[in-house]
């Protein structure tokens, strides 16, 4: 993957948008991964294929335990000493998003289509003043910008974990020779 993008939010400018920290970027728009939950409605969620047991029996079940995460962004523009442009840039941030709310089809990279995902929301999440600091917090050496918070959910991962079998049990008849 680059490590920038560049992008056109307007006519007027070009502006970089990276994967790096709001302290390590140093002029664009940072879309920094801050924390990843596991989703709590799917976590549980096991999904059961029928299969034929390796020694001929029938009825099992083999369950996958692929992983549901909700992935947190903070998006940041950052200009030095340019207010207006920041502004700007999140307004056009904020009609892009509004007009593509869930990545689906074209949309997502085919490493993400291929395990599974074939809709990703994007929700954005109202943080409190206090936990907005806490996440700026991890920036000792950055002032702070005006941000995005954006959550993609659900995001599925495939498990590297071997499945678990559970076999029922089946009638046989036993024969006996005198």
């Amino acid at each position: 993957m680059p490590e920038f993008i560049p992008i056109r939010p307007f006519d007027e400018a070009s502006v970089n948008v990276s994967l790096k920290s709001p302290s390590d970027q140093a002029s664009g728009v940072s879309v920094y991964l801050y924390t990843v939950k596991h989703n709590a409605y799917m976590h549980s969620m096991r999904e059961e294929v029928p299969s034929n047991d390796p020694n001929g029996n029938d009825g099992y079940n083999i369950q996958k335990f692929d992983m549901n995460l909700d992935l947190y962004y903070m998006i940041t523009p950052q200009f030095k000493d340019n207010h207006p442009l920041e502004l700007k840039v999140i307004e056009r941030i904020l009609q892009v998003i509004n007009g593509v709310n869930v990545l689906g089809g074209g949309l997502l990279k085919p490493e993400l289509a291929g395990t599974g995902n074939d809709q990703i929301r994007m929700e954005p999440i109202s943080l409190t003043l206090d936990e907005i600091n806490k996440i700026w917090s991890i920036f000792p050496n950055q002032s702070y910008h005006l941000s995005l918070y954006y959550q993609l959910t659900p995001v599925k991962i495939k498990s590297f974990a071997a499945p678990e079998f559970a076999f029922s049990t089946s009638k046989k008849e036993v024969g006996f020779r005198k």
